[in-house]
């Protein structure tokens, strides 16, 4: 499975391949697609398509996504639009969560990736709903093309979880093991946790 979070040229555009045919799903292939135009993204796309042959290409297509997206149909690459609200990006970021949680996902050694899980951040709208997005300065493309091949690759069962500040990882089932970090490398702390040796 395909997640691609495209972007101008300016802006941090990502490409993401997902092994999901066995458990746990796997990363297998990330790239930088910033500095391109929109036709040569599209092109990259569909080049690696032909390729990995995925049943499904999760796109952000909010604004000038649907641009990207015409030009994918036309290239007859096998394009799932997701329009990005709020609701739907804390969605995205949940099911990372939940996928590491269960052991269902394998992170590659991509110093790029695991600096933007750890810098992403949650904060609650006006209106009450929480919103996960880079720090100013900071990119979140690869986060999302990830989460977007997790969609892809069909749904993760959500659970409760608590903020950290950083990935929203998740609660235990019982309300003693609630998650509390130990480590200030939010990745290492949650596995520690998960494992039992943290609190």
């Amino acid at each position: 499975m395909f997640g691609f979070d495209p972007a101008g040229r300016k802006d941090g555009s990502a490409l993401l391949v997902l092994d999901a045919t066995e458990s746990p799903r796997r990363v297998v292939y990330l790239e930088d697609l910033r500095g391109r135009s929109y036709p040569e993204q599209v092109a990259r796309v569909a080049q690696l398509a032909a390729a990995y042959r995925p049943t499904r290409v999760a796109l952000d297509a909010t604004g000038l996504g649907d641009v990207v997206l015409d030009l994918l149909r036309d290239a007859g690459v096998p394009v799932d639009p997701i329009r990005f609200t709020a609701s739907v990006k804390a969605d995205l970021v949940q099911s990372i969560a939940v996928a590491l949680e269960r052991r269902e996902l394998v992170l590659p050694p991509h110093a790029g990736l695991i600096e933007e899980l750890r810098q992403l951040r949650v904060e609650r709208t006006p209106a009450g709903h929480d919103r996960y997005e880079a720090p100013p300065g900071a990119n979140d493309d690869r986060v999302f093309a990830l989460a977007l091949a997790l969609r892809a690759a069909g749904p993760v069962l959500s659970r409760s979880f608590a903020h950290t500040g950083a990935l929203p990882f998740l609660m235990g089932d019982e309300p003693q093991r609630r998650y509390s970090p130990v480590s200030t490398d939010p990745i290492e702390a949650w596995f520690a946790w998960a494992d039992g040796s943290g609190t």
